[in-house]
């Protein structure tokens, strides 16, 4: 009689013998993210040349210094650019892919039906009495993409049945915990921008001002890195003032112990301004 302990079936013992382990993988997917224009820009810079010159009119800079931030940004938001490492845990990867699996699984045969009503919808029409000749390649056209379309889907949830049987061989790479994980492309993006300001020879002060319930920055300073960032988000958006805030906190933070370690003091310039 065959055995009814699970740990006896082969997948269990693969199972059981792989050790625990996490992995560090970028993840461009952040949730609460603002949606960068990531592209390979290589050394091209992400502004386009009205781009810079409108920033460069609105802030008083050179162009050459805006043309430098722009190839900075480029290499911040380069596809290639490995930058939002996260945490991925294999035990917690394999159960979270088994619950993906199955969520998908429902999605796919919901979707099945929803496709097979319009298959037996569209294999109801016919041309027959049709008097205009284009009538009939644009409905000959329809119908062969449903059934390509309702054909998919059903081999996708053939397939993830499949999968359903198999635990070990599709895991969720999403990050361990995800409130732990920092948009970090955003940081850098504002860092440069400091870094190109400070340059110029502008001081790293804003004042905050409460708007609502929120607080919102203004000054130059925020104004330049809002003015950068609308230009480089796909829809332009703007950062939080809250986040904002504390990527300039950050800034100084890295810009003062950089200060230490080379033994030249740093210039108290950051914070609010009074």
């Amino acid at each position: 009689m065959p055995s009814q302990n699970p740990s006896d079936e082969p997948e269990a013992k693969t199972m059981a013998t792989v050790p625990d382990y996490s992995i560090y993988i970028h993840f461009d997917g952040i949730s609460g993210a603002l949606r960068w224009r990531i592209d390979d820009y290589g050394d091209a810079g992400v502004l386009s040349a009205n781009e810079i010159r409108e920033i460069a009119e609105l802030f008083g800079l050179e162009v050459e210094q805006v043309e430098a931030l722009s190839i900075r940004l480029g290499h911040c938001l380069d596809r290639d650019t490995a930058s939002n490492f996260v945490e991925v845990h294999r035990a917690t990867a394999s159960v979270r892919g088994r619950e993906t699996i199955k969520e998908l699984k429902r999605r796919a045969s919901a979707i099945g039906e929803q496709f097979s009503k319009l298959e037996e919808g569209m294999n109801r029409l016919e041309p027959r009495f049709a008097s205009e000749p284009t009538t009939n390649p644009q409905l000959a056209e329809a119908k062969q993409l449903t059934n390509e379309l309702a054909s998919g889907i059903r081999r996708i949830d053939a397939l993830l049945s499949g999968l359903e049987d198999r635990p070990s061989v599709a895991f969720d790479m999403s990050p361990l915990d995800k409130r732990t994980v920092v948009d970090r492309r955003r940081l850098d993006v504002v860092m440069q921008c400091c870094e190109i300001w400070e340059a110029a020879g502008r001081p790293l002060s804003f004042n905050t001002a409460p708007i609502g319930e929120h607080a919102q920055l203004v000054g130059s300073l925020p104004e330049f890195v809002h003015a950068v960032v609308v230009r480089v988000t796909d829809p332009p958006t703007k950062i939080a003032g809250g986040t904002l805030r504390k990527d300039l906190a950050h800034y100084r933070t890295a810009r003062d112990r950089a200060a230490v370690e080379d033994d030249t003091p740093p210039v108290s310039d950051m914070g609010d301004a009074t």
